[in-house]
This record gives structure tokens, sequence and C-alpha cells, in this order.
């Protein structure tokens, strides 16, 4: 019986595998980038890297999705970053606790390039990370160490940020989460002809989730399923 059990597991694995020679292939969505508006919320993308500032805790790292941030201009042209955790100091392992440094180090310089990105540091201002003493640093992602610094060098890492809308991100948010659903689906040999189809061509938020809610159910059975044949495959092994 073990060993019928385990003929079984090795054609289903073959089918599987079959499958896969033939399965679709989309790209992974990015978010459209805007221009600096003050007073609103962006959202901070680097496509260099591909992943957005976010922040947990007080610290700022990069992910696959981030964190609203609300950009305001003072009267001398410095630019004041707040999410939810607070202020973005210069010191971007305290966001939201100076502790004890001044209100200049919550100050920062913005810059928009002719590709359409931005580039920031903090003010001239700051007593700690000023760009006068440091003329060739920028916010960005170190290659070296993959975090989001207040100072990097552009040949020691990206520097080059995209503003995201609310909106437009709440549709790439959508949208990526049918990129998920394919993905996963697709792994369990599911058929994903229908929901690519929605990827191409919808153009609205609620479309890419009522495509992911549509398999929902489809894709809790094939998990089950999954690890069900996962737990067989343990026992004949055994």
């Amino acid at each position: 019986m073990k060993k019928m059990q385990k003929v079984l597991c090795m054609v289903t694995a073959l089918l599987m595998g079959s499958g896969n020679v033939l399965a679709a292939t989309w790209e992974k969505t990015v978010p459209n980038d805007c221009s600096l508006v003050n007073g609103e919320k962006f959202y901070l993308y680097n496509a260099s890297v591909d992943g957005f500032a976010t922040t947990g805790d007080i610290q700022v790292w990069l992910a696959e999705e981030g964190v609203a941030i609300q950009f305001r201009q003072e009267p001398n042209g410095d630019w004041t970053l707040e999410s939810e955790s607070g202020y973005w100091y210069s010191d971007l392992d305290y966001v939201g606790c100076n502790g004890g440094a001044g209100e200049d180090n919550s100050r920062w310089c913005i810059e928009q390039q002719a590709s359409g990105t931005y580039h920031l540091r903090p003010s001239k201002n700051d007593p700690t990370f000023s760009w006068e003493l440091y003329p060739d640093a920028w916010m960005g992602v170190s290659y070296s160490t993959w975090s989001v610094a207040s100072l990097v060098k552009a040949e020691e890492g990206s520097i080059d940020w995209s503003l995201v809308s609310e909106a437009d991100y709440a549709y790439f948010v959508s949208k990526l989460n049918l990129h998920r659903t394919m993905t996963e689906l697709q792994g369990y040999g599911y058929d994903v002809t229908e929901l690519l189809a929605v990827y191409h061509t919808a153009t609205d938020k609620a479309a890419f989730d009522a495509a992911v809610s549509g398999v929902q159910d489809v894709l809790d059975g094939l998990r089950i399923d999954h690890a069900t044949e996962e737990h067989q495959r343990h026992d004949v092994s055994k």
C-alpha cells in the first residue's frame, strides 16, 4: 500500500512539473510616479531596488509596501516629512523620536531631477548631517547594507526616489496582491489565464480586488490539499 501511495505521489509531481513548462508569465507591477505637492501625502519608491521606504516602530527600511508620508514645505524652502511614526529626523534610526535633537534635525532638502525622480538629504541647517558638511551624500539605499540611510553617496547606493500618490499606491497594492495570488495559484498547478487577463487589462483597483476575492475559496482549498499531500508524502517516505 505504501509503495502504491509513493507511486501516486510521483505521478502527481510529474504532472505538476509538466504544467509548469507551459506556465504563464507576467511582469511584476510597478507604481506610477507623480510630482511633489506641498501638504500632500506620498509614498517614497526606489525603482533601482524595487522597494518602498517604510517604518516599523521608529526605524526606516525598504519593503515591498510602504508608508504614507506627509510633505510640508517651510518658508525657507526646507521640507518636513511626517508619517504615522512621527517626523523623519535626519538620523533615520529614530523616526518620531528626536532623542534630544533640535528642530533643524527634522528639516530636509528636496531636489527634483531631470528624470522626474527626487533626491532628498538633510537641510543645510542640520547641525549633524548638513549637506554643507556632506555635499556629495543623499538619502538612499546602501548597496553594502541594503538599509535606508540619510547619507549615501551616489556610487555607493541608490539615491533616486519616486513619489507615489495615495490613489496610485492603492491601485498598485491591489494589482500587486493579484500578482501574488496568481503566483501562488500557478504554483499549485491552477490555470490563471482568466486572472491574467484582468491583470493586463483592468484599469481600476476594484477589478483587481474582485479577481482576488473570486478565487479566494479556490486558493484556500489548494492550500489545504497541498498541506495534506505534503503530510502524506512525509508519511510515505518514512
